[in-house]
């Protein structure tokens, strides 16, 4: 891995991956809970993202948090769990080289056309960006509410961990295809259970891109 850790402030995540508006402009995506800093309020000119070159092992001042949205879901079947995640517009020093460097990913097929509750099960597979191993979990539930929120998915970690600190973390189906974004669960602290978002509300049909590690920066 290049990079995969990024942070606002005290506040540490993964990098999701990068998005296409429709004017062809890239943007970062993480969750709201690390973009928006610890006052979780969006400032363009407080919320200075930076992310963690794991090659050099050094910090770089990466963009600005521009965009987001926490919401705590309504229980419907489209609209069922929260709703976390932000996008981050890059310096002007690094929307070039990081440009010329993305490859563009289908999302999961199991996204669209599909009764999400028929996904109960399936096998999915994260990376840490905390101890930089790749982690294997199961839908153990779909729609799952508990007693304080609603979350799209329920994860049960079969091999591996998630921190705090890897929220963001983008999760893959079994065909590698993106899939959905980790935004709770520390399954270090006594817990077998993280969860997630579907993909598609976050992104809706813009296109997702996976950053290639080929630069050095």
């Amino acid at each position: 891995m290049n990079f995969k850790r990024i942070c606002v402030g005290a506040k540490a995540g993964a990098l999701t991956g990068f998005v296409s508006s429709d004017n062809g402009s890239y943007f970062g995506l993480s969750a709201f809970h690390v973009l928006s800093g610890s006052n979780r309020v969006i400032d363009p000119f407080d919320d200075k993202v930076e992310v963690f070159n794991m090659e050099t092992n050094r910090w770089l001042q990466f963009g600005t948090t521009i965009d987001g949205r926490y919401y705590k879901g309504d229980g419907t079947i489209n609209n069922f769990g929260i709703l976390d995640y932000a996008y981050f517009d890059m310096f002007s020093t690094f929307k070039d080289r990081i440009k010329n460097n993305l490859t563009l990913i289908n999302v999961s097929q199991f996204l669209y056309n599909i009764n999400k509750l028929t996904l109960k099960d399936r096998i999915v597979f994260g990376y840490s960006v905390i101890d930089e191993k790749e982690i294997v979990g199961k839908l153990s539930n779909i729609f799952y509410e508990g007693p304080n929120n609603r979350f799209d998915v329920e994860i049960e970690i079969t091999s591996g961990h998630t921190n705090e600190g890897d929220s963001g973390m983008l999760w893959r189906d079994e065909y590698n295809q993106p899939f959905l974004m980790h935004i709770r669960g520390n399954t270090n602290n006594n817990s077998t259970k993280s969860y997630a978002t579907f993909l598609d509300r976050i992104i809706g049909h813009r296109t997702f891109y996976n950053y290639e590690e080929r630069l050095t920066i």
